[in-house]
């Protein structure tokens, strides 16, 4: 099995990614991905289960008060999301299931910690508007921005459409 190093990370990494995500989560998805493509044989989707679990932990921390290690929780699971891709482009792993798990997975987690948040602090009106126009700006950005364009993308590389 081909072992591969960060150089192959750098050349599959987006280009058009957040300061966050360039400077913070991607430094870590990187050495993370390394760890995954390199020692395991976690398909991309696998991954993205693993953020998802993260993303409930840290809706249920968020909910009980824990709110630093919700904090950390998803931000593992952020990360996470960065990882999945990874793997997906470095191993040539990409398909249409994983395409739809990863980005429900993220509406997921961004939802249900949305939520979190929201009852802990239903009685700021202000904060609990600011989430909700949140979320439907999230839900909106990432649906077309995302989902429908990779779909596509994925198709058009293809010459003929396989059901995995």
């Amino acid at each position: 099995m081909k072992k591969f190093k960060n150089s192959e990370i750098k050349k599959h990494s987006k280009k058009t990614e957040t300061l966050f995500v360039k400077l913070f989560l991607m430094p870590l998805a990187s050495k993370i991905s390394l760890f995954f493509i390199n020692n395991t044989n976690f398909k991309p989707y696998h991954i993205s289960f693993l953020g998802l679990f993260f993303g409930v932990i840290s809706a249920f921390l968020f909910y009980s008060g824990n709110h630093y290690f919700a904090a950390a929780s998803f931000i593992f699971a952020m990360i996470l999301d960065q990882v999945d891709g990874l793997v997906a482009r470095v191993k040539n792993l990409k398909s249409v299931f994983g395409i739809i798990i990863d980005n429900y997975s993220d509406v997921v987690i961004i939802i249900i910690n949305s939520f979190s948040l929201i009852i802990i602090n239903f009685d700021n009106e202000l904060f609990v508007i600011l989430m909700l126009t949140f979320l439907i700006l999230n839900y909106i950005e990432s649906w077309f921005d995302f989902t429908i364009y990779s779909v596509f993308k994925y198709f058009s590389d293809k010459k003929k459409i396989e059901i995995n």
